[in-house]
């Protein structure tokens, strides 16, 4: 399959950032999954597709899809990325 991560070129200072976050985490070299948990999208209103979405982005619900994912590619950190609000019910 194609993909479009082989297209796209990010910015130099996009790809500074992400190498001193990397390092800062002491990621460099090391295999992880990076996930980004969606939390609170209801600006698009109550679609069938969001609904969905706002069920399986329950903290039970994506902790199991994170855990399935970390077995099967045999990796044991994970980078998570988050718009929820510093401190809420997540």
């Amino acid at each position: 399959y194609a993909s479009i991560w082989q297209g796209l070129r990010f910015a130099p200072s996009v790809m500074q950032r992400a190498k001193a976050v990397s390092a800062q985490l002491e990621l460099t070299g090391r295999r992880y999954l990076a996930a980004h948990w969606r939390q609170g999208d209801w600006f698009l209103g109550p679609h069938p597709r969001k609904l969905e979405q706002a069920e399986l982005a329950r903290a039970p619900r994506f902790a199991a899809v994170i855990r399935r994912h970390l077995t099967r590619q045999g990796l044991g950190c994970v980078f998570l990325m988050t718009n929820a609000a510093p401190g809420g019910d997540a």
